[in-house]
This record gives C-alpha cells, sequence and structure tokens, in this order.
C-alpha cells in the first residue's frame, strides 16, 4: 500500500538522509521504496524487482528486530550481500503495520538522522491506521451491498451500477481456498479474519466484494468476468499462499431475482475447478459444458455416481480401475486422440491402446460409440467431483 502521501515522506526522508529509504509490511513484502539515493546493494534491488524478502534475508533481520519498539540496527552481513541498515517499527497504539528501513552502509546514521527517521516511521505509521480504518469501512459497506444484492432483501442499494439489468448484465464469482477434498473441497472453511487479509488487497474498480460462507464473493459486469476473474483468483492466492485457491464465475443475468442462482452456479464451477486441476484454478459456467447437468446435485458423493453413472463405478471398483480411468478420461478430454492422451499421461501409445480396450472391456461399453463415450466421459467426471477419482 504505497499512497502519494506515503511515498512523499519516504522521498523527503531519503533526501533528508541521503540514504535510500523503504518500507516492509508485517510479511517482509517491500510495499514502497524512495528515488534510488546513496549505496544500493543487491538485498535492496531484489526487495525492489520482486517485492519480496528471501527467507534467509527474513531471519537475520528477525533476530535483530523482533519485538523492537524503537530504531534497531541491523548489522551487515557479507554471506547474504547485505549492508547494515536502520529499522524503525510502524507502530501506533501496539498494532505493528511493518517496518521503515534505512540503508546505512558504512557509515552510521547520527542521532538526529535517527530522529527524523523515528518521526517520518510515526507519521507513516498514523497514514497505515488511517488507511487501514477507510478500507474496512469500505469493506463493511460493500459487504452490506452485497448481502442485499444476493439476500434479495427486497430494497436496492445505495449504488446502482451492481444492479443488473436488461442494459447491464452482471455475473457473480467466488473465490475460495481448497482446504479439502471433494465431494467437500472447501470443508473447513478458512477464518473470517484470513478471508478478510485476502480481501482488502482485492482491486475494487467496478467490483463489488465481500464474504459469504467462507468464499470471497464478487458481483461484477460481464464484460471484465474472465479478466477480472483471472485477476481476484492471482490476488486471492498471493495472499493466501497456504492453499490453492479457484475461482468460479457464474453465467450473465438481467435481472436481480436470477442472483441466487448465479451465485450457486459460481459455486459449482469453483468446485469443478477444485476437483479437476486440469482444467485451470479459473472455471466458468460456459466451460463446464455437459457438467451443468450435475449443478443441481452437488455436492456429488459416491452414492450419486453409482446411481446415476454405473460404468464409472463398475471401472473404479476393478484392480486397477483408477488407472484405467485416468486413461480413459484423458482419453475423452482429448477428444479421442491417442498421441495427445499418450503424450500427457507420458506412456507408449501401446500401453495407452491396453488400458481403453481393457476398460471398455470392465465396463462393456464400445468407445467408438459417440453415446457411450459421452456417457462414460460425463460419469467418470462425476466420480471426479464426488472424490472417487484422485488428480
Amino acid at each position: 500500500m504505497a499512497t502519494v502521501e506515503i511515498q512523499d515522506q519516504l522521498d523527503q526522508l531519503a533526501r533528508v538522509l541521503g540514504r535510500g529509504v523503504s518500507i516492509d509490511d508485517t510479511r517482509r513484502r517491500m510495499v514502497a521504496y524512495s528515488k534510488h539515493v546513496g549505496t544500493v546493494d543487491p538485498v535492496r534491488t531484489a526487495g525492489i524487482l520482486t517485492r519480496e524478502c528471501p527467507p534467509d534475508v527474513g531471519a537475520w533481520q528477525d533476530e535483530h528486530i523482533r519485538g523492537a519498539h524503537g530504531p534497531v540496527r541491523v548489522p551487515a552481513n557479507v554471506d547474504l550481500e547485505m549492508t547494515a541498515r536502520l529499522a524503525v517499527p510502524l507502530r501506533l497504539s501496539g498494532k505493528l503495520y511493518g517496518h521503515l528501513w534505512v540503508l546505512e552502509g558504512a557509515t552510521r546514521l547520527t542521532e538526529a538522522e535517527q530522529s527524523a527517521a523515528a518521526t517520518t516511521a510515526a507519521e507513516i505509521a498514523e497514514l497505515f491506521d488511517k488507511a487501514e480504518q477507510d478500507r474496512d469501512r469500505r469493506i463493511r459497506r460493500d459487504q452490506a451491498m452485497l448481502d442485499t444484492v444476493l439476500d434479495d432483501k427486497r430494497r436496492e442499494p445505495p449504488d446502482f451500477q451492481f444492479v443488473p439489468s436488461r442494459q447491464r448484465a452482471m455475473t457473480v464469482l467466488v473465490i475460495a481456498p481448497v482446504t479439502g477434498t471433494p465431494p467437500h473441497p472447501f470443508v473447513p472453511p478458512l477464518p473470517d479474519a484470513e478471508l478478510l487479509g485476502a480481501l482488502s488487497a482485492l482491486p475494487h474498480q467496478a467490483v463489488l466484494t465481500g464474504i459469504r460462507s467462507g468464499m470471497v464473493t464478487a458481483l461484477l459486469p460481464v464484460e471484465t468476468m474472465h479478466t477480472k476473474a483471472v485477476q481476484l483468483r492471482e490476488a486471492t492466492a498471493r495472499q493466501i499462499t497456504a492453499h490453492r485457491a479457484v475461482a468460479g464465475a457464474a453465467h450473465p443475468v438481467h435481472d436481480g431475482a436470477e442472483l441466487r442462482s448465479a451465485e450457486r452456479r459460481a459455486r459449482y464451477a469453483a468446485e469443478v475447478a477444485a476437483a479437476d486441476p486440469t482444467g485451470g484454478d479459473v472455471r466458468t459456467w460456459s466451460d463446464l459444458g455437459a457438467l451443468r447437468l450435475l449443478a443441481e446435485r452437488a455436492p456429488l458423493f459416491p452414492t450419486d455416481v453409482e446411481e446415476l453413472f454405473p460404468e464409472a463405478t463398475t471401472l473404479l471398483s476393478s484392480r486397477t480401475g483408477a488407472t484405467f480411468a485416468t486413461s480413459v478420461e484423458a482419453f475423452l478430454d482429448n477428444g479421442g486422440n491417442i498421441g495427445t492422451t499418450a503424450k500427457h499421461l507420458c506412456v507408449h501409445r501401446a500401453t495407452l491402446y491396453y488400458r481403453l480396450e481393457r476398460a471398455a472391456a470392465l465396463v462393456d461399453v464400445d468407445l467408438s460409440d459417440g453415446a457411450a463415450r459421452t456417457a462414460l466421459h460425463l460419469g467418470l467426471k462425476a466420480a471426479r467431483l464426488a472424490g472417487l477419482l484422485g488428480s
């Protein structure tokens, strides 16, 4: 978060000290830096280019700054190609927002210079606090608006740009961390506090966002759907690094009464993305093809697969069923192209032919018959959604 005010503070301090200064957040990511002034070491250069702090550098810094409430000098480290620097905690009312870093090099800062750095750090901490309060107010406002629109509380939200109409189609997008396995890929849900951290980092232009049932949920115009879906999923993934993040987008709607069903379909698309990584981390309702037929029964369980697709159940229950099923699924995913499928599975074509023949014999299905192939393909996808077919 580098506002104009914060950037001005950094650049002014850099001019006064004649040294480069920067700000890291509490996750050690560089969020702002001054113009290049004085000596620049490889650690600062890497931080500017990647916005990340290498683990060994972070460990060295933590040895000296952990729990600090005032300026702390972090010594140089030749092995890390890191010159000495001064770290000043950005604290306000006991809350830590990050650290202000000043490159010292061989010449230590004077007491007056350290005081100037501490004063600037205190002012920047106040700016961080104000920005956080503004963000929290915006999140609460957006959450209330989103709930009003999606829960059909029979009153229009204050911002009409998020109400679908004949002239303006909207869609629902959900983003969720994969914390479980099919048929419950999002169980247990992450605590809302963790999701709020991700939500605060999302871009909000023409997007209304909130948290609903353990998922980051967004309402956005259809014309920006694919671009925004990718951007929002990636932004969430950067915040929730311990889990894979997937996104599902619904069909376009022109009537607010259709938004509830759109949200359900977006969640189903996210379930498909979680269960079938080969299709990518972002799935839209239109991407799902024949899988849309199964949406009303989601989540799918093994008993559902047994009832609807006995061929898939029979195949998976055999001794080598999982291997055969994965091969048939890949073969059908690739439109029956033997060469492409063998390359995808990293097997010889003869091995693939053998697996397909054995699978067809086990379930008594003719893979040259279009209707039989469609039923088996859909059954294998259903099995994946039900957790019967691993990745």
